[in-house]
């Protein structure tokens, strides 16, 4: 090769490793802050290195914002340059880190921000026409009319002696755990309630969608009963619905970690055998109740004995009446498909982010004692029927009798991020505290960091948004700051005002979200927690537990779960109640 020929080699290599460092440069958005790049997989590394160390990938979110203030991004691969947007191979996350304008966004510019296509992405497998995979069309508006009773304060009166029933069934079976404990028989100082939390839960769904519960934790109780020399955490083999639940859930949550969204519908629906085994079987119980419901309904309604929609006493009525009155009117009704995509829904979600707070619940107060001493003897003063009756729904949702109770409830929720982030896609070019966001650009709100560390000492930051701040946000923060002092700690005396009534909004508080795309089932997953709490502290203290069976990680699928769930439950006659005195 002569010197010439040499030469051009070299130019044209040069230029092609030019190109290619060029082509594989991370591409931010212009102006917003950003971590330092790697080349090619942009904060992928970054957000996999916290992901290992916290048990969390949204940590890698809230050390961002932490940083870079109340926008910043994220960068996935190439982020924002032609070949990512050409071939798919990145993106970038916008973090918006201000509750006063996650608030706005959420409440008041719904249209500029729907529901996240990841989102809408993990669950359009297992719920394809179900409202948790829709858009916010009519589509959704019609399936959120059908099932809206079922959030109402007169059904959910209606369902309180049924929740009750549940959580009894649980003090039952704790307590005989407990003596077993208490007998020292066993080696065991605790017994795990992961399990025992999640059939509880999950017996609640039951009864309120189908009328009868699944009788799970009653099948545990009959299995220690029966086995007395069994340990107090031996329990029968899980139930197989409860089984491809978890299964279903898993799968769902583990979307989140899929390196193209936009397949992993068609992905898991060809290669996840282990979940379609578990669909179809969910599927199967879910026509066969249906099948019978319906013949029931039909049975009954001839008989003029069925009552209307608004005085059903199980999901499945509902539907069936709602179903009546639109084929009377000749609207249309939904597919059977769309029912048993919507039962799913409730079987999963009613469930999941439940069964989660309660098991947080149980971690966080026995390192409390004088919580729950407070809270038992709030309970016993202001509602002392429920030593001889269960509380009606209006009696045990009554912030203004029990306002210990929201305290305690309200900073649990704060405290344990069950869900630890908010995903929304921008549907058209706007702009978020004076940042321009391109249409397509997915804002993720870190609401689990945001309520819990939002504190008095970021407030000058805060209060100097305002010249950038959208006409609708400027109407007002809508609840207080943490002092910086404690924001970090658990105490539930921070929602109580100086004559002890309950206030709401004492500081950023969003676990369920805001606006019309928010959580559903929020009003019952507060009962059914309001239940929890109420039914377990007026029977047991929960014991301090060593730090190996309390340890803090935590599980992160469609909702934040604890690794470990021990509970050493001591009932409140054996406990020295002069030590918190």
């Amino acid at each position: 090769m002569d010197a010439t020929s040499l030469a051009l080699f070299a130019v044209v290599l040069l230029a092609l490793s030019f190109a290619i460092h060029h082509v594989g440069k991370p591409t931010p958005l212009p102006l917003i802050p950003h971590n330092n790049l790697k080349w090619f997989v942009g904060d992928i590394h970054f957000i996999a290195k916290l992901a290992k160390e916290k048990g969390t990938m949204t940590h890698a979110f809230d050390d961002t914002a932490l940083r870079l203030g109340p926008v910043s991004q994220v960068v996935i691969g190439l982020g924002a340059s032609w070949i990512s947007r050409t071939f798919g191979l990145g993106q970038v996350i916008v973090i918006l880190a201000d509750s006063q304008e996650m608030h706005d966004l959420l409440v008041n510019r719904a249209a500029e921000f729907d529901r996240s296509k990841l989102v809408n992405n993990l669950f359009a497998a297992t719920l394809p026409q179900g409202m948790l995979a829709l858009p916010t069309d009519q589509r959704f508006k019609h399936h959120k009319r059908y099932l809206g009773i079922t959030m109402t304060n007169p059904y959910l009166a209606r369902m309180t002696p049924r929740i009750m029933d549940r959580m009894q069934e649980l003090v039952d079976l704790w307590s005989v755990a407990a003596k077993r404990l208490s007998m020292g028989s066993s080696t065991e100082f605790a017994f795990n309630a992961l399990d025992d939390i999640r059939l509880s839960s999950i017996d609640v769904i039951a009864s309120i969608t189908f009328g009868t519960s699944f009788d799970g934790v009653k099948a545990s109780l009959g299995y220690l009963e029966g086995n007395p020399s069994a340990s107090p955490s031996s329990r029968p083999t899980i139930p197989k619905l409860v089984a491809d639940l978890e299964v279903l859930l898993n799968t769902i949550g583990n979307g989140i970690f899929f390196p193209v969204s936009t397949i992993l519908p068609w992905w898991t629906r060809t290669f996840n055998y282990k979940w379609h085994r578990a669909l179809t079987s969910t599927h199967g119980y879910l026509r066969s109740r249906l099948h019978s419901a319906r013949a029931n309904y039909e049975a009954e309604y001839n008989k003029s004995e069925k009552p209307a929609a608004h005085k059903a006493d199980n999901v499945l009525d509902i539907i069936l009446e709602r179903e009546r009155g639109d084929q009377t009117r000749g609207t249309k009704t939904l597919t059977g498909a769309e029912i048993i995509d919507e039962l799913t829904t409730f079987a999963l979600g009613g469930s999941e982010t439940t069964a989660a707070a309660m098991q947080w619940s149980v971690k966080i107060l026995c390192k409390h004692p004088a919580v729950q001493y407070k809270l038992r003897t709030e309970l016993l003063t202001n509602l002392p029927v429920i030593n001889t009756r269960p509380p009606t729904y209006t009696e045990i949702t009554d912030d203004n009798n029990l306002p210990y109770l929201s305290a305690v409830m309200y900073e649990i929720l704060r405290c344990s991020r069950i869900a630890a982030a908010i995903d929304r896609d921008a549907t058209c070019d706007t702009t978020l505290l004076g940042y321009p966001i391109p249409k397509g650009t997915r804002v993720l709100m870190p609401i689990g960091m945001v309520q819990q560390l939002e504190s008095d000492g970021s407030k000058d930051i805060t209060d100097g948004l305002d010249s950038v701040r959208s006409a609708s946000s400027l109407r007002g923060r809508k609840t207080g700051y943490w002092s910086a002092s404690d924001a970090h700690l658990f105490k539930p005396e921070r929602w109580l005002c100086e004559d002890g009534s309950f206030n709401a909004i004492a500081g950023p508080w969003l676990p369920f979200s805001y606006g019309f795309r928010g959580c559903f089932g929020q009003k019952l997953a507060l009962l059914e927690l309001r239940l929890f709490l109420a039914t377990t502290q007026l029977n047991f203290f929960f014991d301090a537990l060593p730090d190996e069976l309390n340890g803090w990680k935590s599980h992160e699928t469609v909702t934040n779960h604890p690794v470990q769930c021990y509970v050493r439950p001591i009932p409140w006659d054996d406990v020295n109640v002069n030590l918190f005195n």
